[in-house]
């Protein structure tokens, strides 16, 4: 058996844990780094917020002042205080960017500092929302769609409830964003320099790993790579090596089992090899069977055509039948079953037939049915012992339609003589006798005469004896009400046999056979002779 050469499952397991832990070690330090900083972003963006609240609340306290400042000034139209007003607001206040002070009776910028936008006039957004709200002086905001780091502000300067000008101005809050990336970066450097403890630690279970999978793996191949030392053994056919068990884990129980299985394979090859060697025998001994008996071609004797078909229930059967034609133009029909079927009745039935086989040497004048039957019976009583029994059949056909028959408790044969077109009168030769191989090799005899046209059908009781699925039998009922249908046809021998079998053979539908089934059909077709006194009974 070719060893395939590749990694083993040590080192696979090794690589497999590596690269699992390798990947959950990285996929931490990636996911702690993206918190880190993530944390850090909320953490400077809530301080900006916290400071510019803050600002805005410094700068709404400016406004205000300035807003009490001025109303006096403006309600006299003293600008030039207003513009120092103005000027020393934003100087004192380093993160005002610019100061504009308007009225709003002349509805013009009376004082402005540098930094200032242009123009005489506000008329804005910011300032829209002032108006809509003249006597209140609440400092409004509003972000500066120009620059992102400015935010505005307005608030009116009323007097006596009287909105008489307003005071606009921009809050700087570039260095609040400053202050954040600062924040930012420091974060993400803490970031960096927990990841980077974090790898580090990290990178020391990951050599822990691999060293407690390295020395899993060897734990775990070494036991495998000897079961599969052992598995080449016995696939080779050496069924005596065994696996050693060092452990009680998965292993050692497989190790077990592998061992169990090799003494169980070698138990099982002896077995087959021996149930081989048994059904070479037994084919051989159904090969030599279906040679002993006649094929179901059809024979035609003198005046006499005859078709027997036999069916075993197993590989070896106890049914057989056998004919001779003598010479003096008669012919001896013999049918037999033993009692079971399978090896011991097929030799039987080898005994039997050879019995008649000898017969057939000696002066045919000398041979009579129950001669016959007489040879068989001495010939399988040593064999058979009284514990294996035959049922035989013997009858002798003289070309004039004459016969004679004995019967050694085999099933009674019919004589089926068609009567008009559609009827037909069914014969039974009942000469009833022990079985051959019994205590009492007594043997009873009768005689009949047939007509042209007669049917004379012998069976075994696999016949009568077919049950089908529901354990019905087939019956003596069923096939003499057949055998009268299908003679009354005047169908050739072969069609009647075959119609018969078939027919029973739907009637017992998929039901195993448990008995063999013989049929023989024979059809006088002589010379009508005047009938003598015979012993057969009508049906």
């Amino acid at each position: 058996m070719p060893v395939r050469v590749g990694l083993s499952v040590g080192t696979k397991l090794i690589v497999a844990i590596v690269l699992l832990l390798a990947l959950a070690i990285g996929f931490s330090a990636f996911y702690s780094l993206r918190t880190l900083d993530s944390l850090a972003r909320s953490y400077a963006d809530g301080r900006r917020s916290e400071h510019e609240t803050s600002m805005q609340r410094e700068t709404a306290l400016v406004v205000r002042n300035v807003v009490l400042t001025a109303a006096l000034p403006l309600s006299e139209s003293n600008y030039t205080y207003l513009q120092n007003l103005a000027a020393n607001t934003v100087a004192e206040n380093r993160n005002l960017a610019w100061i504009v002070v308007a009225d709003s009776t002349a509805n013009r910028v009376v004082a402005r500092t540098d930094k200032s936008p242009p123009g005489d006039t506000l008329d804005d957004a910011l300032s829209a929302q002032l108006r809509q709200n003249p006597t209140s002086n609440e400092v409004r905001w509003l972000s500066d769609p120009k620059n992102p780091n400015l935010r505005l502000f307005g608030s009116n300067i009323v007097v006596n409830d009287q909105r008489v000008g307003e005071v606009r101005g921009s809050l700087d809050v570039s260095e609040l964003e400053k202050a954040k990336q600062v924040a930012i970066e420091q974060g993400r450097k803490a970031a960096k320099d927990q990841a980077r403890n974090q790898l580090l630690f990290a990178l020391l279970l990951l050599l822990i790993g691999i060293l407690m999978g390295f020395w899993q793996g060897m734990r775990i191949s070494r036991p495998l790579e000897a079961l599969s030392h052992q598995a080449r053994h016995i696939a080779s056919g050496d069924f005596g090596t065994r696996a050693a068990v060092t452990s009680h884990d998965e292993i050692g129980e497989l190790a077990e089992s592998f061992n169990m299985m090799a003494e169980s394979l070698g138990v099982l090859v002896d077995e087959v090899a021996r149930k081989a060697s048994l059904e070479r025998e037994v084919e051989l001994a159904r090969t030599v069977q279906g040679l002993m008996t006649p094929p179901p071609d059809l024979l035609t004797l003198g005046p006499f055509q005859l078709a027997g078909r036999c069916e075993m229930a197993s590989s070896c059967g106890g049914d057989w039948w056998s004919y001779r034609q003598l010479n003096d133009g008669r012919v001896l029909v013999v049918i037999g079953d033993v009692t079971g079927h399978g090896m011991p009745a097929a030799m039987i039935a080898a005994s039997a037939r050879g019995a008649v086989e000898s017969l057939s040497l000696l002066e045919h004048k000398m041979i009579t049915p129950t001669v016959v039957l007489l040879a068989i019976d001495r010939a399988i009583r040593d064999v058979g012992q009284q514990r294996l029994l035959m049922t035989c059949f013997a009858l002798l056909l003289s070309p004039d339609g004459h016969l004679d028959f004995a019967n050694a408790g085999h099933c009674f044969p019919y004589v089926v003589q068609k009567r008009t077109v559609t009827e037909s009168d069914l014969t039974v030769l009942s000469v009833r006798s022990n079985p051959l191989g019994s205590a009492d090799p007594h043997i009873n005899a009768g005689e009949h005469r047939l007509v042209s046209g007669d049917v004379l059908v012998l069976t075994s009781d696999g016949v009568a004896d077919r049950v089908n699925h529901t354990g019905e039998r087939f019956g003596e009922r069923r096939l003499r009400k057949l055998l009268a249908s299908r003679a009354a046809g005047d169908e050739p021998v072969l069609v009647f046999r075959d119609g018969i079998v078939e027919e029973v053979h739907r009637f017992a539908g998929e039901a195993p056979s448990d008995d063999d089934m013989t049929l023989v059909v024979i059809q006088f077709r002589g010379a009508a002779v005047e009938p003598r006194a015979n012993r057969g009974a009508a049906a």
